[in-house]
């Protein structure tokens, strides 16, 4: 696989949008986009610089990453092997979580070898759903979406003493 170096040109268009890459990256610029970001670390070692604080990066690290988030990345391996999968907020069917998803902010968490699997075989299937024409696909892909941020937001939770901002979302979902 090639290695590259990521850059985003920072434009989605306002309708349903879900994109899934899968790369290797050795590093990349301070960069922003007006879209969300799922980044899921499968293998190698860096830091993600997010809004000027290093977090460390290693298998089993995933990130939520904000449309108001400069972030960049350098690699302590030759590279690291990333499952990225971007989106917009249309893409999420409920209106109360698309407000609460527009409060989120930047978070990081660390999930074991079996959730990294789920992650990913869930983004597959989101993947596969927009590659046909399948009857409501694009509803299908949005409740996959809804499901897969609720499991971010809860282990982030489960792992981190300042969840104030997910406390008030307790009643809205």
């Amino acid at each position: 696989s090639k290695i590259s170096q990521i850059m985003h040109d920072g434009v989605l268009p306002a309708k349903f949008n879900i994109n899934v890459n899968r790369y290797l990256i050795q590093y990349s610029l301070p960069h922003w986009h007006e879209f969300y970001e799922i980044e899921i670390c499968l293998s190698g070692h860096g830091v993600a610089n997010i809004n000027g604080t290093d977090y460390n990066i290693s298998p089993g690290t995933i990130q939520f990453i904000t449309p108001s988030d400069f972030h960049s990345y350098n690699m302590t391996e030759d590279t690291m092997s990333i499952t990225n999968f971007t989106f917009n907020s249309s893409c999420i069917e409920s209106s109360q979580f698309r407000d609460i998803l527009s409060s989120m902010k930047y978070m990081v968490c660390h999930v074991d070898e079996e959730q990294i699997k789920r992650f990913v075989s869930l983004i597959d299937i989101i993947e596969k759903e927009l590659n046909n024409d399948n009857t409501f696909n694009k509803q299908y892909a949005s409740y996959i979406l809804t499901c897969i941020l609720i499991d971010i937001f809860r282990i982030h939770k489960s792992n981190n003493s300042d969840v104030s901002f997910l406390n008030q979302t307790d009643s809205h979902i």
